[in-house]
């Protein structure tokens, strides 16, 4: 079994899927991946609404993104779009982290996508009020984001790198580092 930290660093978001299904047992480990992440108060403010390859809704859901985004989602196996409930369960209070808590339900799905031996990624590029009117998502909902997840090309990710900042790019003990104020 993997660290959690290798798991994290075998991480992709690949662009280049395969066109192969996802069954159904595979959605359903990655919808559990989403169930499991933390959130403010417990309140799991994500709800999740789903099409999976050559379904009824793939076309549908395939139209709400952006043109640059259609071609190679195209590919994927499972479209997700992630709702975040504005107003938590508990006494009906403003969600101020609902965005925040839907961003570590997504990154579980990334996670277990991984393990899986898929590849997901999120995807900003689609048109929300499209997405809002076709689905008939009331406004106490935000649309936060769409995913695709899919099986990556053959081979594709044994040649896949990838970069981060160090450490201290990114930290600091105790202070604000001018440093991170840089424009470029």
């Amino acid at each position: 079994m993997k660290s959690f930290i290798d798991l994290a660093k075998q991480r992709r978001s690949v662009r280049l899927l395969s066109g192969e299904q996802i069954t159904k047992e595979e959605l359903e480990v990655l919808l559990e991946a989403m169930r499991w992440a933390p959130s403010s108060f417990n309140d799991q403010p994500w709800r999740i609404i789903y099409a999976l390859r050559d379904t009824e809704k793939w076309k549908t859901f395939l139209e709400f993104l952006k043109e640059g985004n259609r071609k190679w989602v195209s590919k994927g196996g499972v479209i997700f779009i992630v709702l975040a409930k504005k107003f938590l369960d508990y006494k009906h209070k403003v969600a101020r982290h609902h965005w925040f808590d839907c961003g570590g339900a997504c990154q579980n799905l990334s996670l277990q996508a991984t393990e899986l031996g898929l590849s997901a990624c999120a995807l900003g590029g689609f048109n929300e009020d499209v997405v809002r009117k076709s689905l008939s998502i009331p406004s106490d909902f935000d649309i936060p984001v769409m995913m695709v997840a899919g099986w990556p090309r053959q081979g594709l990710l044994e040649k896949l790198t990838s970069s981060r900042k160090s450490i201290a790019e990114i930290s600091s003990e105790g202070t604000f580092l001018d440093k991170w104020n840089k424009k470029l």
